[in-house]
């Protein structure tokens, strides 16, 4: 049963993410200031030491930081991509292998691995999964977790090998790995005319194929 102990003296702040590294300090962001540093007392009852690391620092924003533990290393999510702890510049730079190679300089409110290794992440509240790869692109699949139609998604959840828990609004929602899955996968196509017919057999051209560039001239390319 839990059992109250008591306020830890020096600590005010409140905190939406909380991870201790190897030395012993506990590294915390409240969501608003940017994220702290604190070390306590051997009862865990005082706080030592606390600072504070914000857009000073390095951080490219004070709010919307938090902090996860990943492959036995501290990682700090911002809104601007993830960032890595310099010990010896005591600053934050950031993290050049996440922003290439999965996330882009973009926001991520989630990090997790699984048991086999792989990457499954929240962007934009949307899930994306990716697969562990010996190469330095990792390749990234959102197409079939389009049908989890949820506008609150918080956090993901490894149960094991074969099992993965996602908390949204609506509750928990479980997905098994290797069901076979029904993916309608994207049908490239080059439209050239799009026309709508009305009941007086007279059609009416919204569109005939032409893009215009910024030098004002008409070509056919398409994305």
């Amino acid at each position: 049963a839990w059992k109250y102990k008591g306020d830890i003296k020096g600590l005010t702040r409140p905190c939406n993410s909380l991870v201790e590294d190897d030395e012993g300090n506990i590294w915390f962001s409240d969501y608003v200031s940017g994220i702290y540093k604190m070390r306590l007392n051997t009862r865990h009852d005082s706080v030592l030491s606390l600072k504070l690391y914000d857009q000073k620092s390095g951080l490219p924003n004070y709010s919307r930081n938090s902090i996860v533990k990943f492959k036995n290393r501290l990682v700090y999510i911002t809104r601007m991509g993830v960032y890595a702890y310099h010990k010896k510049k005591d600053i934050f730079e950031p993290d050049q292998w996440f922003n290439r190679n999965l996330f882009g300089q973009t926001y991520v409110n989630s990090l997790v691995e699984d048991f086999q290794n792989n990457y499954w992440f929240l962007q934009f509240g949307k899930v994306k999964f990716g697969q562990s790869s010996n190469n330095r692109q990792i390749p990234v699949d959102t197409l079939i977790f389009n049908k989890l139609k949820v506008n609150v998604l918080t956090h993901i959840t490894p149960i094991d090998s074969q099992n993965i828990l996602f908390a949204t609004q609506k509750g928990l929602f479980h997905f098994l790995i290797n069901q076979p899955k029904t993916v309608e996968k994207k049908y490239p196509a080059f439209v050239r005319k799009v026309s709508v017919l009305s009941l007086s057999g007279r059609d009416s051209v919204i569109f005939a194929g032409t893009f215009m560039r910024d030098s004002d001239k008409a070509g056919l390319w398409q994305n």
